[in-house]
């Protein structure tokens, strides 16, 4: 297996190891009218929402976050996006890792059989 397969993947982890909290997801501002006749949403000036935007079971759902929070959400959304790329490179690491692998037991098998055939 090669060294450098090895150290790619002990960084990925050491990466994914030092990740904060995740969250799936994303923070997104909505423009809302209050229902209020005499508020200035009604005039077109609509009051903005800062949300989380989520999918379960195939359904998106909202959650108001407000500006103390948005920072916090999007920090872990954040973290998120990032233990995906992770992931994904962990999982081409160790397809080459197998690659490797079979191409090593694939030629001494070869060698074996030329071997045997000799003898």
């Amino acid at each position: 297996m090669s060294k450098s397969l090895l150290k790619r993947r002990k960084q990925m982890r050491n990466k994914m190891n030092n990740l904060g909290p995740i969250l799936q997801g994303s923070v997104t501002t909505v423009a809302v009218r209050c229902g209020n006749p005499n508020c200035r949403c009604t005039r077109g000036q609509r009051h903005r929402s800062i949300c989380l935007s989520y999918s379960r079971q195939g359904k998106t759902q909202m959650f108001y976050l407000g500006h103390k929070l948005a920072p916090k959400a999007q920090e872990w959304v954040d973290n998120y996006r990032q233990l995906r790329r992770i992931v994904q490179e962990l999982s081409d690491i160790n397809i080459a890792v197998l690659k490797k692998e079979r191409e090593k037991t694939g030629r001494a098998a070869r060698r074996r059989k030329i071997v045997r055939k000799k003898g």
